[in-house]
């Protein structure tokens, strides 16, 4: 597992969602398929095998034990998985676990059983299903409040979600193509491997520019496209929806800590140094200038300060009452 994309050669998956899913991925590789766990780089050649080899979790290349063509045929099973691609495979792992048995091989039928059920468990819960005609494609979705922008990524392998990525953006001058335009470029100068179809929620002006970058990157063409009606379409509604909800789920949460964007624009509408914390807010109702009444609203932080907000009866005014108390201005300097 890596952070950053190096041209050593070596060929990348991700980048993933969160690490909890690239950590769980990792958990099924390693324990159902029999790759070399500690090779380092490049692979060295060790004296003994380890303790992998004796439970039976890898084939220790690291020795000359592994059959090359064996070992090739787990590497391309891997990339299957990585790839989200895995109907083909599950149907080729049925079928060599129906051969294994013909043969009465039945420890190693029971082997790809395990290998079929773990593939099952994971991408038949965990992973959103779709259309399998949708085949191989990203969609987006974007939503923004001021300054502050969501943008979602959504990764289809196979007709199938396989995960989301989620980006919060605050930037006051950019405009929604220039965010997405960003986004696009940062996530695709290290994403792999990539797909043949990428939906976007509106049109970009230099769309030329961003193909043909996909096009580097990828090797092959890469289309970008905005549906308008279908189940493309509804993907990007999906997109949206969700990046809505995220963006309110953001806004919540600056909101307890003090750091919601309106604060910002208040401070540099009143010209303060800092973010207010505490607003009061005052008013003053009354029947013709009697029954007079005012009320206080304060909100600190992350929302309403509920033991301070009420309603109180002002005096009432007479002939002898000083000018600094009468009318709606004296009450609220009462409150």
């Amino acid at each position: 597992m890596v952070r950053r994309v190096e041209e050593d050669g070596a060929k990348y998956y991700g980048p993933f969602p969160e690490a909890g899913a690239l950590r769980r991925i990792k958990t099924l590789i390693d324990r159902y398929f029999p790759l070399r766990k500690n090779s380092g780089y490049p692979m060295k050649k060790r004296r003994y095998p380890c303790l992998n080899y004796s439970m039976g979790r890898c084939l220790a290349p690291c020795v000359g034990k592994a059959d090359p063509e064996a070992y090739q045929e787990v590497v391309r099973q891997v990339e299957a998985v990585l790839e989200g691609k895995v109907d083909g495979l599950l149907a080729e792992l049925e079928g060599k676990m129906r051969e294994a048995a013909r043969r009465l091989e039945f420890e190693r039928a029971a082997e790809i059983r395990d290998q079929i059920e773990a593939l099952r468990a994971f991408f038949g819960t965990s992973q959103q299903a779709f259309d399998p005609e949708l085949g191989d494609l990203d969609f987006l979705g974007l939503a923004r409040s001021g300054a502050l922008a969501v943008v979602q990524l959504y990764q289809v392998r196979s007709g199938r979600i396989l995960g989301r990525i989620s980006r919060v953006v605050e930037k006051e001058e950019a405009t929604d193509e220039e965010i997405l335009w960003a986004f696009l470029r940062d996530h695709y100068l290290e994403a792999s491997p990539l797909p043949p179809l990428v939906l976007l929620p509106f049109p970009l002006e230099d769309l030329e520019g961003l193909r043909e970058l996909l096009r580097r990157r990828a090797g092959h063409k890469v289309e970008l496209r905005v549906p308008q009606r279908g189940e493309k379409a509804r993907l990007l509604e999906l997109a949206e929806r969700n990046a809505r909800l995220a963006l309110e789920t953001e806004l919540k949460a600056r909101e307890r800590r003090g750091d919601h964007p309106g604060l910002k624009a208040l401070q540099d509408l009143l010209g303060l140094s800092a973010r207010p914390f505490r607003l009061e807010g005052y008013d003053v109702s009354h029947l013709q200038g009697e029954a007079r009444v005012f009320s206080v609203a304060v909100l600190e932080g992350e929302g309403p300060k509920r033991p301070n907000t009420a309603g109180c009866a002002s005096r009432r005014e007479t002939t002898t009452t000083p000018p600094w108390r009468r009318g709606s201005t004296g009450a609220s300097r009462e409150a």
